[in-house]
């Protein structure tokens, strides 16, 4: 039986010391960390921000200004434009990124822009022939390489086809699940969309479907980049921008001078 696993807990104390506060201090760290946090951010080092994320969602802490202005900030760096690329977002979070290109395509179930282009990265997703085309050549040249002549011309026919028809059946079914998950996202997401603008002006903006693929990849970069900003993204390792110094403006501004006098020398 494993050990029982002690589930961490905030602790508000090494804070409240390395800042010199008394344990009675208001905003305390612990009951309204927001208000906290917009005072003492810039006076904490990482490794006592960082437990913050037990008590704070990355959405929570977007409404503090200087974590909101890092994420911008690093989301222009040449890591953040690396992470947010449509190409790594895909890797990461492929239903968000089909979802997009099947919104944007002005149709449910469309499929995949650039699917027809053999040198689009959307290639790797194979279609089901494709699939049960490998399978019946793995049979017909390995499962039975060991049988004799005869067997071979038998058997090897009967059990490829059956073995293909099998995996393009899995491959459809596949297929299948994807497309129902990203319709469901994106409904969550329209729904989600309908409440966060419920008190704006009620103007009725309508998304119309991109003239490239290249044009559709560049706004859902654009996307990506504002919902990392609101801390939506799960995948995202946010701690590490939200908690470091070096994505404030200053210190950004002091190390593009420094790269200048060096380059001026």
């Amino acid at each position: 039986m494993p050990p029982f696993m002690q589930v961490p807990t905030f602790d508000p104390h090494p804070s409240l010391r390395y800042l010199s506060l008394p344990n009675e201090y208001i905003p305390s760290p612990n009951t309204n960390p927001v208000e906290f946090l917009e005072r003492h951010l810039q006076d904490l080092p990482q490794s006592l921000l960082s437990p913050f994320s037990l008590i704070l969602t990355p959405r929570q802490r977007t409404t503090l200004v200087r974590i909101r202005n890092r994420r911008t900030i690093w989301a222009s760096s040449s890591d953040g434009i690396k992470q947010l690329s449509w190409q790594n977002v895909r890797r990461e979070d492929p239903i968000s990124y089909e979802t997009y290109m099947i919104a944007t395509a002005g149709s449910r179930g469309a499929p995949l822009a650039g699917a027809s282009d053999p040198s689009a990265p959307e290639r790797e997703i194979r279609s089901g022939e494709e699939e049960a085309h490998e399978e019946r050549h793995w049979a017909e040249t390995n499962f039975l390489g060991g049988a004799n002549e005869y067997t071979r011309h038998v058997g090897e026919g009967r059990f490829a086809k059956l073995l293909g028809e099998f995996e393009e059946e899995r491959e459809v079914e596949r297929h299948r699940e994807l497309r129902a998950e990203v319709w469901k996202r994106q409904q969550e997401g329209e729904e989600s969309y309908q409440e966060e603008e419920e008190d704006s002006e009620g103007e009725e903006v309508t998304e119309q479907p991109f003239e490239s693929p290249e044009e559709a990849r560049r706004s859902f970069e654009r996307v990506i980049r504002e919902q990392f900003i609101d801390g939506r993204l799960g995948w995202v390792e946010y701690d590490t921008v939200d908690y470091d110094d070096q994505w404030d403006r200053a210190s950004v501004d002091d190390e593009e001078r420094w790269f200048d006098d060096e380059e001026e020398n």
